[in-house]
């Protein structure tokens, strides 16, 4: 417990603040160059949102010799109650951040289009993910290392790569299908009203 959850979902944030501020350049009709930054952030911290489900391997609260058995200690479970939230929250963030920008390219151009969108962005949290949990690079390396990133990238290119990139690519398009059918669900029966 060494950091505040507000703090543990900062990154998530970034995204949906993002997604926010380009549906609000939409309704006013702004257009230039500014936007496409806008898109790049978003693209560059919408990863660290599914990335902390894999943060869920840190939870030590079981033990497998024969099968599961629950450990008494409170703070086992003090632990995955806070990373729990802390996922919870920053995914919150990251999926409203997509269904957002999902609705806006839906508005500006088809459905088709916003559900393409949806799968690039789960095909890159995938990648991304694989980047940060097995080559340890963060979202700041794509700006203050990018060379020695993209050499990494290129030694470790194989099937097992492949296979834990598209895995990580269908939990995340998984995890928003979720968040979409439940929040969209609620948009629809308001919009009824």
């Amino acid at each position: 417990l060494r950091c505040p959850l507000v703090i543990f979902v900062g990154r998530p944030a970034v995204p949906a603040l993002c997604a926010i501020w380009m549906v609000h350049r939409s309704y006013k009709n702004k257009k230039g160059p500014l936007g496409i930054l806008w898109w790049v952030i978003w693209a560059v911290f919408f990863p660290n949102a599914p990335y902390m489900l894999t943060d869920l391997v840190h939870v030590k609260l079981y033990e497998h010799p024969f099968g599961y058995s629950a450990q008494p200690d409170p703070l086992a479970w003090l632990g995955l109650v806070y990373i729990a939230a802390a996922v919870a929250v920053g995914c919150a963030f990251g999926f409203l951040s997509l269904y957002l920008l999902q609705q806006l390219l839906k508005k500006r151009f088809s459905a088709a289009k916003g559900w393409i969108f949806c799968g690039a962005a789960s095909l890159l949290a995938g990648c991304a993910i694989f980047i940060c949990r097995f080559m340890r690079f963060t979202s700041w390396d794509i700006i203050k290392r990018p060379l020695a990133l993209l050499q990494e990238m290129a030694t470790r290119l194989n099937g097992l790569t492949l296979t834990l990139v598209l895995l990580f690519s269908f939990m995340t398009l998984g995890a928003y299908l979720l968040f979409y059918f439940c929040y969209d669900d609620r948009q629809t029966a308001k919009q009824k009203q």
